[in-house]
């Protein structure tokens, strides 16, 4: 049995290949190395979200050493977003097209690439809001009054910015971030040194918690700590998959997730230590008390300039999701519906709803599908770790273009996994009965996590026993 050539494409001048809405960058193109990766995720999470999401915890009731081991174990989860990346360079092809092989390509249009566009859009949303506060502290600084008109300008300014960045691709991306790596980590170090002269090492919450509040609330720090790391495992593979076949699987675990993890917890652990001094409700403000002045629009930049490099790569990621659903358009074109519905999201997050409140609660909701998802991922990556690397790129490829409408495990799995982790959520508005019984625990992404995976992994062995492939398709035959 030999494999067949694909079906007929156009390979454009980058070396990508699409067809049926399968971007595949072509063996021939591949190049890099796994270490390239490390300042692509070092540079895109150096974002004043995780600084928030520090200051969060003490606002929770944490104590300080409580909140630093929250946010040292919650980035681990980092390590599972480099597992998803080593699929990139075996398939040569997004996330959302290779977890096809896991739901089927019908599947997939929800499961897989229509949910991740949809978050997607909601995390633009979030880091243009972001953007634009950081935007507004900074012409209140040099004493100008910050009207509704000029609001709206400084937001289009940080969209346009951020799209563009997105449109310009994949190379753009890698090359911007590799620049700004040195100067955006040494202004998180000066940040930190202002921050560490500040500190109350001493601290303790004015409400101190007990028993089981207390552990509730550790609970629910870990599960919005673990919604930075979480929201990224539906895109690791694209930024890998421009690596050789043969690229050490193991290099490109470890230099994204220690990218992704030494940013993400060095500034967390930043806004924790900010948190004992002022108010991290509104950090954008506050914080210009604990540092010179000199430096506080250098840290309004900062902010920008961060939020714009995390949301550009969210936002290529989305365009790849529009094409996998079956969007015809290039993926240039699909920015523009993120910009109207993201923009249209951001103006409801700044001017219309309390920001921190409708933050909190998206990041806990989002892991309802987040979690179940990289359970089901990972469980297939350790089930075909050695089929997987065995098997030339090309003929991954025609797996993925031959792979049925539903597939059974993978659809099964992530609802169980969805459903488990709906009850087990704790936010404002809804209170699941599992975490009610828990007084207010939230494990929601360790539910639903760990139950899609068991179930997937059970349903894939039961299929192969009964000798019917779930998530593995025939290959095609030569018709000679």
């Amino acid at each position: 049995m030999t494999i067949t050539a694909p079906p007929p494409h156009v390979m454009d001048e980058a070396g990508h290949v699409e067809v049926k809405g399968i971007d595949f960058i072509d063996p021939d193109e591949r190049h890099g190395r796994p270490r390239e990766l490390f300042t692509l995720w070092f540079t895109s999470n150096l974002s004043y979200l995780y600084i928030l999401f520090g200051g969060l915890l003490i606002l929770f009731g944490l104590t300080l050493v409580q909140a630093i081991a929250v946010v040292l174990i919650g980035n681990l989860l980092y390590f599972l977003v480099g597992a998803i990346a080593t699929t990139g360079p075996t398939f040569g092809t997004s996330t959302v097209n290779i977890s096809q092989l896991m739901y089927g390509s019908a599947g997939n249009r929800f499961f897989g690439a229509g949910l991740t566009w949809v978050l997607i859009v909601c995390f633009e949303a979030i880091n243009l809001s972001i953007g634009a506060l950081a935007g507004f502290a900074l012409l209140a600084d040099a004493g100008i009054h910050v009207t509704t008109f000029l609001k709206v300008i400084v937001l289009l300014i940080v969209a346009i910015g951020t799209f563009t960045l997105s449109i310009l691709g994949h190379a753009t991306i890698v090359r911007a971030t590799s620049i700004f790596a040195a100067v955006m980590g040494v202004a998180a170090v000066v940040l930190f040194g202002f921050i560490l002269d500040h500190a109350k090492f001493g601290y303790h919450p004015s409400s101190p918690l007990h028993g089981g509040a207390s552990l509730a609330t550790v609970f629910l720090g870990l599960t919005l700590i673990a919604s930075g790391p979480l929201t990224w495992v539906n895109v690791p593979a694209e930024y890998a998959r421009y690596l050789p076949q043969d690229a050490s699987r193991w290099a490109v675990l470890g230099w994204t997730a220690l990218g992704g993890y030494l940013s993400s917890a060095f500034l967390g652990i930043a806004g924790v230590l900010a948190g004992t001094v002022v108010n991290m409700a509104d950090p954008q403000t506050s914080m210009k008390a604990i540092m010179s002045g000199w430096f506080y629009p250098i840290f309004l930049v900062l902010i920008v300039v961060g939020t714009s490099f995390n949301n550009a790569m969210g936002i290529y990621t989305s365009g790849l999701a529009l094409q996998a659903i079956g969007v015809k358009a290039r993926r240039s074109r699909t920015v523009l519906l993120d910009c109207i519905v993201g923009g249209g999201l951001t103006f409801y997050a700044i001017f219309v709803s309390n920001f921190l409140t409708t933050l909190n609660n998206f990041l806990v909701l989002s892991e309802v599908w987040l979690a179940p998802y990289a359970g089901v991922f990972m469980a297939y990556i350790v089930m075909h770790w050695n089929k997987d690397k065995s098997t030339p790129s090309r003929d991954q490829f025609i797996r993925l273009s031959a792979v049925g409408k539903v597939v059974g495990p993978g659809v099964v799995a992530i609802l169980a996994g969805g459903v488990a982790a709906f009850l087990c959520a704790d936010t404002t508005y809804w209170h699941g009965p599992i975490s009610v019984a828990l007084d207010g625990a939230d494990l929601s992404p360790y539910v639903g996590f760990t139950l899609a995976a068991g179930v997937y992994v059970a349903m894939e062995r039961l299929m192969a026993r009964t000798k019917a492939p779930a998530s593995v398709p025939a290959m095609m035959p030569d018709p000679a």
